[in-house]
């Protein structure tokens, strides 16, 4: 998997103005975004101390290099996402 980091996009939201950041993501493995008629949760990353989820996949053919190319979205509700070891 290769993460590499996009722009942060600044969000006014309820509770003042947020800074999101977003990751572009290349994977062998399918990589799966939320899907509501499928019951499907989008997959997560855990990347430099923050959680990210996947907000687009698609799978690219069009190289030797089969691929998934994803965008990933920062949570900001990153407490409902902490994974207990």
């Amino acid at each position: 998997m290769d993460i590499q980091t996009l722009e942060n996009k600044v969000d006014t939201t309820p509770d003042g103005r947020d800074s999101i950041q977003r990751l572009k993501v290349f994977c062998d493995l399918e990589i799966l975004a939320e899907d509501q008629s499928k019951q499907q949760k989008a997959d997560r990353v855990f990347f430099q101390g923050k959680w990210f989820e996947c907000q687009t996949s698609r799978l690219s053919e069009n190289t030797p290099l089969r691929h998934y190319t994803a965008t990933f979205v920062q949570c900001l509700d990153e407490e409902e996402h902490i994974v207990e070891g």
